[in-house]
C-alpha cells in the first residue's frame, strides 16, 4: 500500500514537472515566433536588403522548434527557439534597438534554456525536404508567406 501511494506521488510530480516544461516551452516558442514577425515588420519599413539569410536562419531554428515541440521535446524544442530567438535578437540590434529589451531572455526564461546555444547541433534533417525549401524560397518581403509556415504553437 506505502509502495503504490509513493508510486503515485513520483509519477504525479513527474507529470507535473512535465507539464511545466511543455507550458514554458510552449510560451518561449510562441514569443520567439513573435520576434520573428517583428524582424520581417522591421525589415519592410526600413527597405532593409541583405539580411535574407539571416531572417531564414532564425526561422529555420523555429520551424525546427515547433516541430521538436509536437514531438514532445519540449527541452530540445525550446533549446531550438533560443536559437532562433538569439538570431532575432541580433538582427534587431541592426534594425530597431528599441524592439530588443522585449524579447531579451528574461531570467525565468533562462532557468531552463542551455547556457551555451552555440553547441546546440544545426539539426538537419528534422525538417522535411518540402519544409526546408519552403524556407529557402521564402520571399521576407510577403508578410503572408510568414503565415504559410508553421513558426508557433496554437
Amino acid at each position: 500500500m506505502k509502495k503504490n501511494l509513493l508510486l503515485a506521488i513520483v509519477l504525479f510530480t513527474i507529470s507535473l514537472a512535465k507539464a511545466q516544461t511543455a507550458d514554458q516551452a510552449k510560451a518561449f516558442i510562441n514569443k520567439s515566433h513573435i520576434a520573428i514577425f517583428k524582424i520581417q515588420k522591421e525589415i519592410i519599413s526600413h527597405s532593409s536588403s541583405g539580411l535574407d539569410g539571416s531572417f531564414k536562419k532564425a526561422i529555420r531554428f523555429q520551424a525546427i522548434a515547433v516541430k521538436l515541440y509536437k514531438n514532445n521535446n519540449f527541452k530540445e524544442a525550446a533549446e531550438y527557439s533560443y536559437k532562433s530567438r538569439i538570431q532575432s535578437i541580433e538582427l534587431l540590434e541592426n534594425l530597431n534597438k528599441s524592439a530588443v529589451t522585449f524579447f531579451s531572455i528574461n531570467d525565468e526564461e533562462k532557468t531552463f534554456l542551455p547556457s551555451d546555444y552555440t553547441k546546440l547541433s544545426n539539426a538537419s534533417g528534422i525538417l522535411s525536404d518540402n519544409e526546408d525549401y519552403k524556407i529557402d524560397q521564402l520571399d521576407i518581403l510577403n508578410n503572408q508567406k510568414l503565415y504559410e509556415l508553421e513558426l508557433n504553437i496554437n
